[in-house]
């Protein structure tokens, strides 16, 4: 999981399930995603275009 943030931090939980189930064939809703990414402590945050261009 700390690899497919560490990939692509501002991944969006969705897209993170994704790339997930391509890998490891494993297929998780964006509830659990959610919860996984919490208890291990790691962000996600999508950049927008005004945090990009400061």
């Amino acid at each position: 999981m700390q690899q497919l943030v560490d990939e692509q931090p501002d991944a969006l939980l969705v897209e993170l399930c994704e790339r997930l189930a391509l890998r490891r064939g494993l297929k998780v809703s964006v509830p659990t995603m959610h919860r996984t990414v919490q208890r291990l402590g790691l962000t996600t945050k999508k950049n927008t275009l005004r945090q990009r261009t400061r």
